[in-house]
């Protein structure tokens, strides 16, 4: 009976649209530095959209997805922040009754909290994370398995980015700058075919292991690549992996990257990163779906992807 009128409700919702004539189509999800979370039911999407915030879109299944249709669809705006510009590469986690989202904005980390994965986020004392003037962006939070958060992130050191980390306060919304430490940079082959990054780092646990999954090249790039580095210790020393780069142009789609993890609906590891429009257009960039999987130890992602969509209305 409830799918019935869930069904009843979605029909009549659709019949009333054509009935005002609007005209909705599909077209492919486009967040670039993707995250998604699931939660209480749903999976929430946010990435790097919009110059006015974090745009923030729902999903029951991972295939169709729609807008939130609350607060214009913003899950932050810049009007509840001190920020003004670059809105990127958003991270959203449920810490209890609240929920944070880690975020880079005026080549900036900050943080921002909510009572709902929706929002609205408001920036945790309207100011960046840290004190310092350099720029750090596409931070990443890991929380160990004794309650220590981390946050991982890009470093320019003598031209070239790398990836960093810190600790953070107990209250997880301050950098503790006398922690910070190197995890790893642009030194091999695969990782400066155009240009000298290593950005976008994920760090996730797996069998007494930490596992710190990047990006190397620039986003330009149509070899913008994703490869891992493995320690015993979330302040490492990581080391590279051999069998990288893990995910370099896999089924023909170009400049695959900035990538996150997240668990499904039945507990599967999947990773979800953003590619090039087409072989024509980076922008806007398109988001992709993979599964991952473990063998002796090696991280690797499944061949078969998902290509999520979304609806939209055709006349506006």
């Amino acid at each position: 009976m409830y799918s019935f009128k869930i069904i009843s409700a979605c029909l009549l919702g659709i019949i009333g649209l054509f009935l005002q004539g609007v005209e909705m189509a599909k077209q492919p999800l486009c967040l670039a530095d993707p995250f998604i979370l699931w939660d209480d039911g749903k999976y929430y999407a946010y990435g790097t959209s919009h110059k006015d915030g974090i745009l923030v879109y729902e999903s029951l299944d991972l295939k169709d997805w729609k807008l939130v249709n609350t607060h214009g669809g913003f899950a932050l705006h810049k009007r509840d922040t001190s920020g003004s510009q670059g809105f990127w590469a958003p991270e959203v986690y449920r810490c209890g009754k609240k929920y944070l989202m880690y975020f880079t904005r005026d080549l900036k980390i900050s943080c921002a909290l909510a009572d709902s994965p929706r929002g609205p986020f408001r920036e945790v004392n309207c100011e960046p994370m840290y004190q310092v003037p350099e720029n750090r962006i596409d931070n990443s939070l890991f929380i160990d398995d004794d309650g220590s958060a981390y946050i991982f992130f890009n470093r320019w050191v003598k031209g070239a980015s790398e990836v960093w980390g810190a600790a953070l306060s107990e209250d997880m919304t301050r950098v503790r700058e006398e922690t910070l430490f190197r995890a790893l940079g642009p030194e091999e082959k695969w990782e400066t075919v155009q240009g000298r990054i290593t950005e976008g780092p994920f760090v996730f646990k797996h069998d007494g292991k930490y596992y710190l999954s990047y990006s190397a090249n620039s986003y330009k790039s149509r070899d913008y690549a994703i490869g891992y580095a493995v320690s015993d210790s979330p302040r490492g020393p990581y080391m590279k992996a051999a069998e990288n780069p893990i995910l370099r142009r896999p089924a023909n789609f170009l400049g695959a990257g900035h990538h996150s993890f997240f668990r499904d609906r039945d507990g599967n590891l999947r990773i979800v990163f953003h590619v090039h429009y087409s072989s024509e257009n980076i922008q806007p960039r398109r988001t992709v779906i993979g599964r991952v999987f473990f063998k002796d130890g090696k991280l690797s992602v499944g061949d078969t992807f998902l290509e999520p969509e979304m609806m939209v209305n055709r006349n506006n």
